[in-house]
């Protein structure tokens, strides 16, 4: 109802600009290590603030929408294949997990009206399979 969307959004407007901010550090943390270090982050502190962010983030939709798996394991690769980009891409990955996620709410709608599934009966059947594929290539070329 419309008293999530107001205690959301007053949420998201606390945790989105930090996220972006940390994107930058995100993207020089993607270079390794060494790296990141050398260019002058703080590379434990920058991790346990984008988990906390990260957390807050999921705990959010979470309280809002009802646990909803594997959104979040396929939105970040579909996003980066997307963008082209092997760096962080929030904005693009926020907005592949809504089209995901609303994909699945109207599959749930429509497979059997009269019962209306739940979206994460649909994206864990959706998510699971596509997360096993994108495993088994990542093993292949040796980068797990």
């Amino acid at each position: 109802n419309w008293g999530h969307v107001e205690r959301m959004s007053i949420v998201l407007a606390l945790l989105l600009p930090i996220a972006l901010l940390l994107q930058y550090g995100l993207n020089r943390l993607a270079l390794g290590d060494d790296l990141a270090a050398g260019l002058g982050l703080t590379i434990n502190r920058l991790r346990i603030l984008a988990s906390l962010i990260g957390v807050l983030l999921v705990a959010l939709a979470v309280s809002v929408a009802g646990p909803i798996a594997f959104v979040a394991f396929v939105a970040g690769p579909i996003a980066r294949r997307i963008a082209a980009t092997s760096s962080a891409a929030l904005v693009t990955s926020a907005l592949v997990g809504a089209v995901v996620l609303t994909a699945a709410d109207i599959m749930g709608r429509i497979a059997l009206p009269e019962t209306d599934l739940p979206a994460g009966v649909f994206t864990a059947s959706l998510g699971a399979p596509y997360l096993l594929w994108l495993l088994t290539t990542q093993f292949r070329r040796g980068i797990l």
